[in-house]
């Protein structure tokens, strides 16, 4: 769920804009790593005597910035690595570090709050989706965020307020949907999260986590062959699927 980005460290550049040399620099070391003259001589970085001298007012902020460290994007993008191989804690400090520079910035809040939910912190996550909800009310996606923040600190109600508020503004959410049949099967609503689930496979039939959560809805109900082709589907599209659930959710097949 957290798109990798490149993170692309500006290092050594001071060097160069400083010093206006065209030599060989040592390597710089900067809060991204270490970094050398083929990093300096690159064409993103390498900077002519002719720029510098036909616009020192460009240089001087370029300069300033890399003296103040990584920008909004550069700590949004090693948060985003971070939370994808589940260093949470550090990525929280990143996100954390973004929102310093830009409180109200979107991809910031999210991101922390979903780390922060993966850490079980939910008093701290409902800061950062209430803060995003201020800002949007309406912002279907972060709804369906909350929803999700509240079934998993078993707060259901609350849970299916948000899932409904959320697909009364993007009915074909197929997460929303598979989030919502989550509460109501949670809720002892088999009925109901049946359809939700069958709804989210409608719109998308490679849902993994759809398809694992019906086939446990099914089990309930005495499906046992229709939970075992669902259970098998899913497992074939990921093979951690019953861990992750039994691990992240609580919930065995």
């Amino acid at each position: 769920m957290y798109r990798l980005r490149r993170d692309a460290p500006l290092a050594g550049l001071l060097i160069a804009l400083l010093a206006g040399c065209t030599g060989n620099p040592p390597a710089a070391r900067t809060p991204l790593g270490f970094v050398g003259i083929d990093t300096i001589n690159s064409p993103q970085f390498k900077i002519s005597q002719s720029a510098i001298s036909n616009d020192m007012k460009t240089s001087s902020v370029e300069a300033g910035r890399i003296l103040h460290g990584p920008s909004v994007d550069q700590y949004l993008a090693r948060a985003d690595n971070y939370a994808a191989i589940n260093y949470l804690l550090t990525a929280n400090v990143d996100y954390s570090a973004a929102l310093q520079l830009e409180p109200d910035n979107r991809a910031a809040l999210i991101g922390r709050a979903a780390v922060r939910v993966r850490l079980r912190d939910f008093d701290q996550a409902f800061v950062d989706l209430n803060q995003l909800l201020r800002l949007n009310p309406n912002d279907s996606s972060v709804l369906s965020d909350r929803c999700w923040a509240h079934a998993l600190h078993e707060e259901l109600e609350p849970a299916l307020t948000d899932c409904d508020r959320a697909l009364a503004i993007t009915p074909d959410s197929a997460l929303a949907l598979e989030r919502r049949a989550f509460v109501h099967a949670r809720a002892r609503r088999l009925p109901q999260a049946l359809a939700d689930d069958d709804a989210a496979l409608r719109l998308d039939p490679t849902d993994a986590d759809a398809l694992f959560g019906r086939s446990l809805v099914k089990r309930e109900q005495g499906d046992d062959a229709g939970a075992d082709a669902d259970r098998d589907k899913a497992m074939a599209l990921d093979p951690r699927i019953a861990r992750r659930f039994s691990e992240d959710f609580g919930v065995t097949s």
